[in-house]
């Protein structure tokens, strides 16, 4: 990792041995004058890529550090010459779009600070021929200590989240507008994984909650509906909330759906955006699923599949049968149930026992869902536990439509 920050400490010893030539009268000068300059360096504490974008035509390179300074990167393929990309604001949060034209090719990056850290690495390239793989993950929350070496294994192109990514925005009060909690839930993957494979996340409500839920409802809202602290760590999208990318080599879409705790609607429980068929998370959905006759679609949610397809009347249930596979990460448990297209639930958590009632695979275990898409058609569905062990394997029936 070049010159990164943490290799100070080594070289504070070194110096502070070649200080032994000096006089005595000197040396604790020197030592204060050096620990106050190692003091002020910045770390790179943890760097992610997302898209913001609805195509793979660019990446968003996201890092912070440990202290505000200018964002500065290097980029460059193997046929383009390497280029600079940078703000000379000082900030802690950083992001960098970077753009990806052609499709297919590696992208190495160089990221930098006025300080001296350095980070370097390589952004995965997307195929344009054989499969094209996603995982699913889902309640990253209240994971604990999960090997990620499995997910690694499987190679994805990109990893979606399908919420619950932290377990509050609060420490057990009010927020105060820190957005440490998604940096945690970065730090939680090894950082090669990230630093060259895209992660979108989709919106659960602890990734909102402002302040402790209680046993009964208070008088200020629990949840931010607005998603603030989300929408402005991770670079998604618009709107960010129910956002839409599409893999046009492979004929795929995934769409966000800011769906979680619908029976809390109304209240100050409330912790999603409106869903009923005037809203505008239901318009701009139903457009997406009006459009995918010839495509793949995956729906990415955090509500119970069952909750949804019930929900007055069925109208969410007629825009899912148009999609290829919907996944949630509901509960704490793994899942494949079938109504006209397949549903799956995954979780990196387990215990939870609430199974669908056309439920046609459960573990109450955890793990998450590989989906492999060929080329030309054809979606095979893995659900799969951490260490890798393969538990259901399924042909998405609506594939190559």
């Amino acid at each position: 990792m070049g010159c990164k920050v943490f290799l100070a400490v080594g070289y504070f010893v070194d110096a502070v041995a070649a200080l032994d030539s000096l006089k005595a009268m000197f040396r604790p000068l020197a030592i204060f004058l050096l620990c106050a300059a190692l003091v002020s360096r910045a770390e790179i504490v943890s760097v992610w890529l997302t898209h913001s974008s609805e195509t793979p035509s660019d990446v968003v390179l996201n890092w912070t550090t440990s202290k505000p300074v200018p964002s500065e990167v290097f980029f460059r393929s193997s046929d383009v010459a390497e280029t600079r990309a940078g703000d000379s604001r000082e900030k802690n949060l950083h992001s960098v779009k970077i753009p990806v034209s052609p499709v297919g090719r590696e992208i190495f990056y160089k990221i930098c600070d006025s300080s001296g850290g350095e980070f370097s690495s390589k952004i995965n390239a997307y195929p344009v021929e054989g499969e094209f793989r996603a995982v699913f993950i889902g309640n990253l929350g209240y994971a604990k200590n999960v090997d990620f070496s499995a997910i690694a294994a499987d190679r994805p192109h990109i990893i979606f989240t399908c919420g619950d990514n932290i377990p509050a925005l609060h420490s057990g009060g009010v927020w105060g507008g820190s957005l440490k909690p998604f940096e945690g839930a970065i730090k939680k993957f090894p950082v090669s994984l990230l630093a060259s494979t895209p992660i979108m996340p989709v919106l659960g409500n602890h990734d909102r909650e402002i302040r402790p839920r209680g046993t009964k409802y208070p008088k200020e809202p629990v949840y931010d509906v607005s998603a603030s602290a989300y929408g402005e760590f991770f670079k998604l999208p618009q709107p960010f909330k129910f956002w839409k990318f599409s893999v046009p080599e492979f004929n795929a879409t995934f769409a966000a759906l800011d769906l979680c705790h619908t029976g809390d609607f109304g209240t100050t429980w409330q912790a999603c955006s409106p869903f009923s068929s005037d809203s505008a998370q239901y318009a701009r959905f139903a457009e997406i699923a009006g459009g995918a006759r010839e495509k793949l679609l995956f729906a990415i949610m955090n509500e119970r599949s069952q909750n949804m397809r019930d929900f007055s009347g069925g109208i969410w249930r007629r825009l899912f049968s148009k999609a290829t596979v919907v996944v949630s990460g509901f509960g704490y448990y793994l899942e494949r149930a079938h109504d006209e297209v397949p549903y799956y639930n995954t979780s990196l958590c387990a215990g939870d026992k609430y199974p669908d009632r056309n439920s046609k695979f459960f573990s109450a275990e955890s793990g998450y869902l590989l989906v492999s898409i060929r080329k030309g058609g054809g979606v095979r569905c893995r659900l799969k536990s951490v260490k890798g062990v393969v538990l259901d394997d399924c042909e998405a029936a609506g594939s190559g439509k």
